[in-house]
């Protein structure tokens, strides 16, 4: 990163701000925006566009950047010392910024007028101190005209790529990184990179086989979220911010800035048992706690947890008895397996001083019901996803899936042998295969495994169980004995998400299981999701936990 690139300023604990070079500035942030900055960069949010009106607190040209401090080091004079530093706030340096659009001008013939323009539709998204009159009417299209862009839109999102190519030496960000930076979804970001270079919400919809009116209104959530009005000045902010984020990150989407964020914690408890757990967000808030599948272990989707965190909740996830870096109960029996899972939550919650909290269950709703059970005073409500049957309430199941759930009712005591070779032959390239095939009837699933963030969340939730088969085999050998613990409740504030493209059995069939088991639980198929659900639909999950209600 050359040093006179950006205008960079660390934001202190005590609201002072001081420049790239360790001075104080002269600025000073009020304790309500530092604490939101913290809260920001809190939940693995390294690099997030601020709203406009910071631009009149600090010098530069383009949208100010909230940014991990760490991420800046490089470019720090003389080591700075950043121990005291919540957050950095980035914006485009004025001299790098005109220096940058000669170069372009000079490359595209650019007259003086036309440079200017230039300078301020990439900085502002609209060439305002040109007026609206027939001078910046016809310098734009003549801007267009020399850079080949079809409207406004266009025009700055190819400047911005310009210098992008000019800066980073023509690397690139993956799209999947960008949309986890800029906090939107994939889709979302697809759609608006298509936007904002140019095309219509027609030729959108067409290239993405999406309705006319599901683009506006993907387009609708963007605006508002960013707090813009038009393509342009979206244009502004997705370009500024491909080219901090390329400084600031590297160009794999398994950057561990993007991923391992929130606090990863081994709790040693009363018995001599080895806990592990990570709690995401800021202390304090409502608790969410999110308990893994039986064939995956704590990590939970980023995505999901990044969309919680930003919605104000604090989120908690444990490794149950025998899975990651949990040690497993001392009795080998479901019911010691149980009343252990349940004295290491209570035993977390009380290290980390955490109270009542919501429940959202992966997978598993046989664990959610035996922790209502169990402590019904502490769980405010239960979301539940793609609930999984008891293996005898299907007859009939889907793929590859569905014929290893047939092998393991036959045989349990295959689970351990079968999965423990398989673990030990597995690399990263045949669980991604596996995936793929075992999924392959289910195009949702593909799709989203074909995003590097949701793969590399999945191989972080399958590999600890490399570690321990202890929960794993316990937990399947007794799902396919038809193991079925009694809810002491009927469901009342529940509420279940099935993935339609489910590819182990029909969701309908576990519908139906469930609204027999918790009568009073809203159950809800989703049309475009499938057994990926938790990963490809943290919005819908995170809707509904906000709502509880599907009416």
């Amino acid at each position: 990163m050359v040093e006179t690139k950006f205008a960079a300023y660390f934001v202190q604990r005590n609201g002072q701000i001081l420049s790239l070079s360790g001075v104080e500035s002269g600025l000073c942030l009020d304790e309500t925006v530092i604490e939101e900055f913290a809260a920001t960069l809190t939940a693995g949010r390294p690099c997030q566009v601020l709203s406009e009106a910071f631009g009149t607190d600090f010098p530069g040209r383009g949208r100010c950047f909230l940014v991990n401090p760490h991420l800046l080091l490089p470019i720090i004079k003389e080591k700075q010392d950043i121990n005291g530093t919540v957050a950095a706030v980035v914006r485009f340096d004025e001299k790098f910024w005109a220096a940058s659009h000669s170069r372009l001008a000079e490359a595209y013939g650019l007259t003086e007028i036309e440079r200017r323009l230039a300078m301020e539709i990439s900085a502002n998204g609209s060439g305002e101190t040109f007026g609206t009159g027939a001078t910046a009417r016809n310098a734009l299209a003549r801007v267009r005209r020399k850079l080949g862009t079809p409207n406004l839109a266009g025009t700055i999102t190819h400047l911005l790529d310009l210098l992008t190519d000019m800066t980073s030496g023509g690397k690139s960000i993956d799209k999947a990184a960008m949309a986890t930076v800029l906090g939107i979804p994939p889709r979302r970001f697809e759609i608006l990179s298509l936007v904002t270079g140019g095309m219509s919400r027609t030729e959108v919809s067409k290239i993405t086989k999406s309705s006319v009116a599901l683009i506006k209104a993907e387009l609708s959530l963007a605006y508002e979220f960013f707090d813009v009005q038009s393509a342009s000045e979206m244009a502004v902010i997705m370009g500024q911010a491909k080219i901090i984020a390329e400084e600031v990150l590297t160009t794999s989407a398994r950057h561990p800035n993007l991923r391992n964020w929130g606090r990863q914690e081994l709790l040693m408890h009363p018995d001599g048992r080895r806990v592990g757990y990570s709690l995401y967000g800021q202390s304090g808030a409502p608790l969410i706690h999110i308990t893994h599948s039986n064939i995956t272990c704590r990590h939970p989707p980023t995505r999901l947890v990044t969309r919680l965190v930003r919605d104000g909740y604090q989120v908690l996830t444990i490794d149950r008895p025998g899975y990651g870096d949990t040690d497993a109960a001392s009795e080998r029996s479901i019911d010691a397996h149980i009343a252990t899972s349940v004295d290491d939550l209570l035993a977390v919650l009380h290290a980390e001083n955490l109270g009542k909290f919501s429940l959202l269950a992966r997978s598993s709703t046989e664990i959610a019901i035996c922790f209502t059970n169990a402590v019904p005073d502490r769980i405010d409500q239960v979301l539940c996803v793609n609930s999984v049957p008891p293996a005898d309430f299907t007859t009939v199941d889907r793929g590859p899936l569905g014929a290893l759930k047939r092998r393991f009712i036959r045989y349990p005591a295959s689970i351990r042998l079968l999965i423990g070779t398989l673990l030990r032959l597995a690399t990263i390239e045949r669980i991604e295969a596996s995936a793929r095939r075992s999924m392959g009837s289910s195009e949702p699933d593909l799709y989203a495994l074909d995003d590097p963030l949701v793969m590399e969340d999945y191989l972080a939730s399958c590999l600890p169980l490399k570690k321990s088969l202890d929960g794993y085999t316990l937990e399947v050998s007794e799902w396919a004995r038809g193991w079925r613990p009694a809810p002491k409740h009927r469901g009342e504030g529940w509420a279940i998400l099935l993935g339609a493209h489910f590819v182990l059995h029909d969701p309908r069939v576990a519908a139906s299981y469930l609204a027999e088991c918790l009568p009073e639980a809203k159950i809800q198929i989703i049309r475009d999701a499938g057994t990926m659900l938790a990963w490809s639909h943290p919005d819908v999950i995170a809707d509904a936990f906000c709502r509880m209600d599907f009416t």
